[in-house]
């Protein structure tokens, strides 16, 4: 397969999105032993931990600071990459950056999601988190 080179991000980006790839960036925020979830939408879609697609021109770091403020009102310190998963989809594949963050502000409003929790981490296995982020937490249960 080789190595690909492009000229810029987005043109990458758009080589990306023609080949059915997404990349979002994921926000592992954790208070002591709980970790930050929310219901995304009111359907059948699962717990989701905090994250953001990435948009043209713009850096995980950015993507997830723009989620947070825009889904929970909050202003986050986003760290260091923790880990990669990519996961397939029945139409495309999302590849997912995770990293640590912390809180900036702590007063929540819940604006662009049905409601969040903080989840004990004993407690992860009575969620049903989505599919992609499911992968995610298998990965990185030996963290917490």
């Amino acid at each position: 397969m080789g190595i690909r080179k492009f000229e810029s991000l987005l043109q990458a980006r758009d080589w990306a999105a023609e080949n059915r790839l997404r990349e979002k960036a994921v926000c592992f925020v954790l208070r002591g032993p709980e970790l930050l979830v929310f219901d995304h939408v009111p359907d059948d879609s699962g717990v989701q931990l905090p994250a953001g697609g990435v948009e043209a021109g713009e850096t995980d770091q950015q993507a997830l600071k723009r989620e947070l403020l825009h889904r929970l009102g909050v202003e986050i310190d986003v760290g260091k990459l923790i880990s990669f998963v990519s996961h397939p989809y029945e139409n495309y594949v999302v590849d997912l950056f995770l990293y640590e963050c912390t809180l900036v502000t702590e007063m929540f409003e819940v604006r662009a999601v049905n409601a969040y929790k903080w989840v004990p981490s004993g407690d992860f296995d009575q969620y049903p988190f989505t599919p992609a982020d499911e992968a995610s937490m298998n990965k990185l249960l030996g963290v917490f």
